[in-house]
């Protein structure tokens, strides 16, 4: 049985004692002699290879099915035991010994080099020994059942010795997944719950068709300095997020839209607002799009428009309209669709809005924004074909879309155009498109190619400026999308028939919301 002392926490190779001396130590001496020699200077522990330190000594358990051959007695440091006491001996015999210096003193020297020399030989025997040990290699779990080999993970200086120990033992070994497994894994990938959490992937062949629609610029301090408990308050909600009315420092008034309590924080979403935000900044230099301040993963600080959106134009406040603030808000909010339809000025789409609509146009200084950009895609593009990638949208509500939406067909920009015709309804009707169908009849109506019933509903048919809302509404009204024309066509359109009929588009909106946007509406 080997003991040792050590001076330090560091373990050396001749603390190591192999867990087969100590259970056959055991077994010889019925335990006594290991208590009375070990057991004070260590305590045991059911872990096989790990260093336990108790009052600065150490062991180490060998597993007992590495092979090494340990023996049970160790004659060199019992002898060394003796050489050391004998040279005390001799000390003791100075003190009586005038001739000590001259007959004992070469003797006792030899005897410490040889006590030196045997301990270097332990030690050599010892680091000899652990090298010999083949540990065990921990296992791999392999979860496709198409790997059939497992790579070992093993040092370079021991593949010699991992090449030569070839027993089943110190192989590698493998758990495959069932089938079962297999299948119900791929089930998840393929369900809805899985694929709503995920960002819209690219097609195949599709690549993004501007280097910035992969970027996001994030300003989070602004966000951090406001005080939600005595500078914000509740205003509104939409279907993603919570609408908070803030007041800044300087007394100025802004939104700020966070991600409601009820969504979920997912992949997904933080992508829908990053497309918001991007597109906001993109269309910076245009003054018919909402501006944004701040962008925060999950928050935006944007304009605040104290008399609300075109929506209560459209419905309270239609009758206090004149046919001219209906030319000019129609050519504005056409002029704000054509600034995010060509955001690169070359006259390709790299974004769809996906959802207008009269409340998507903010009135802020007598001008209609348009916002609210998350639910749009941004257009890719396929080098092959050379021609936009379409995207689908799987969920169409209301009944003012394009026929491809509620068909789930493949979708363009050319889906804006369309919805842009369904405001240019409510100019000249007061109404909704579809007002007074069921949603399901005016879905299925618009899908087979049929346009709102508007006989009757006109107000001042015969007026000129209602005659170009109409043709208006005939350019947007196309039920396919690769006839339908650009946005930037409607806008000249209006543009032309503004000046033809004497009337600046471009005028500052006067009117006044009878009841300012100050609670929840």
């Amino acid at each position: 049985m080997a003991k040792r002392e050590s001076t330090g926490d560091s373990l050396n190779t001749t603390d190591l004692i192999p867990k087969a001396d100590v259970e056959q130590h055991l077994q010889d001496t019925n335990g006594r002699q290991f208590i009375e020699s070990v057991a004070p200077a260590m305590r045991l522990s059911n872990s096989r290879r790990s260093p336990i330190q108790h009052n600065n000594k150490h062991i180490v358990l060998i597993s007992s099915n590495h092979n090494h051959n340990a023996t049970r007695s160790h004659p060199r440091k019992r002898q060394s035991l003796l050489l050391f006491k004998a040279a005390i001996l001799l000390f003791c015999l100075h003190s009586v010994s005038s001739n000590f210096d001259s007959v004992w003193s070469p003797l006792i020297t030899g005897m410490m080099k040889r006590k030196l020399s045997l301990q270097a030989a332990t030690k050599a025997a010892t680091k000899t020994k652990l090298e010999s040990i083949s540990f065990i290699k921990p296992r791999v779990i392999k979860l496709d059942a198409s790997i059939e080999n497992v790579q070992s993970l093993v040092d370079d200086d021991d593949e010699e010795h991992n090449d030569k120990e070839s027993s089943s033992e110190h192989e590698r070994r493998a758990i495959k997944v069932s089938e079962r497994a297999r299948i119900a894994k791929k089930s998840l990938e393929n369900s809805y719950q899985y694929k709503k959490w995920q960002r819209d992937p690219n097609d195949e062949g599709c690549e993004p068709l501007r280097e910035w629609q992969e970027t996001s610029y994030l300003s989070c301090n602004k966000i951090h300095e406001v005080d939600f408990v005595t500078q914000a308050s509740y205003l509104a909600r939409g279907g993603l997020n919570a609408v908070l009315k803030m007041t800044d420092i300087d007394g100025s008034t802004h939104i700020v839209k966070i991600l409601r309590y009820k969504r979920d924080y997912t992949d997904r979403n933080f992508d829908r607002v990053r497309r918001d935000s991007l597109v906001m900044e993109r269309a910076t230099s245009s003054k018919y799009v909402i501006d944004m301040y701040s962008f925060c993963g999950f928050s935006q600080i944007i304009e605040f428009g104290k008399d609300g959106g075109l929506d209560y134009w459209m419905e309270d406040g239609y009758d206090d309209l004149s046919q001219i603030e209906k030319l000019q808000i129609a050519t504005q909010i056409s002029q704000s669709l054509t600034d995010v339809h060509n955001l690169d000025g070359d006259g390709i789409s790299s974004m769809t809005h996906g959802d207008i609509a009269a409340k998507q146009y903010i009135l802020i200084d007598g001008i209609f924004k348009l916002n609210d950009f998350n639910r749009g895609r941004l257009i890719h593009w396929n080098s092959k074909l050379q021609e936009p990638c379409p995207y689908t949208i799987r969920n169409n509500d209301g009944k003012f879309r394009s026929p491809e939406e509620y068909k789930y067909l493949p979708q363009t920009a050319a889906i804006d155009v369309y919805t842009l015709g369904s405001i240019f309804v409510e100019m000249i009707t007061g109404k909704e498109a579809w007002y007074g169908y069921e949603i399901e009849v005016a879905q299925q109506a618009i899908s087979d190619g049929m346009l709102p019933p508007l006989e009757g509903k006109i107000n001042n048919p015969s007026d000129p400026i209602t005659q170009v809302l109409m043709k208006a509404i005939e350019m947007c009204y196309v039920y396919e999308p690769t006839d339908r024309p650009q946005a930037s066509n409607v806008t000249d359109f209006l543009k032309g028939e503004a000046t033809r009929l004497g009337v600046q588009w471009d005028k500052l909106f006067e009117g006044v919301r009878r009841n300012a946007l100050t609670t929840a509406e």
